[in-house]
């Protein structure tokens, strides 16, 4: 799901990825996948192999209380 996310801030409440809890395409649908968070930090960074990422997202989980690094802010879903 691609969307305009300029509006995600430290402390705005999304819907992320949860790489963790993937197994395979056929037992953890997007349902599974896609977890309640709170944004922690938002960034850019330059890759020394694959150049320049300006938006991205560092989150908390709210089902584990994990930070989880590095997420496309275009693929996250603000709620």
């Amino acid at each position: 799901m691609i969307q305009e996310n300029n509006h995600i801030l430290p402390g705005s409440r999304v819907v992320v990825f949860d790489p963790r809890l993937f197994k395979n395409d056929k037992v953890t649908p997007l349902s599974v996948t896609m977890q309640p968070a709170v944004a922690v930090r938002r960034y850019g960074t330059r890759s020394k192999h694959f150049g320049i990422y300006p938006d991205l997202l560092d989150v908390q989980f709210d089902h584990d209380g994990r930070i989880s690094r590095g997420h496309f802010t275009r693929g996250v879903k603000r709620v």
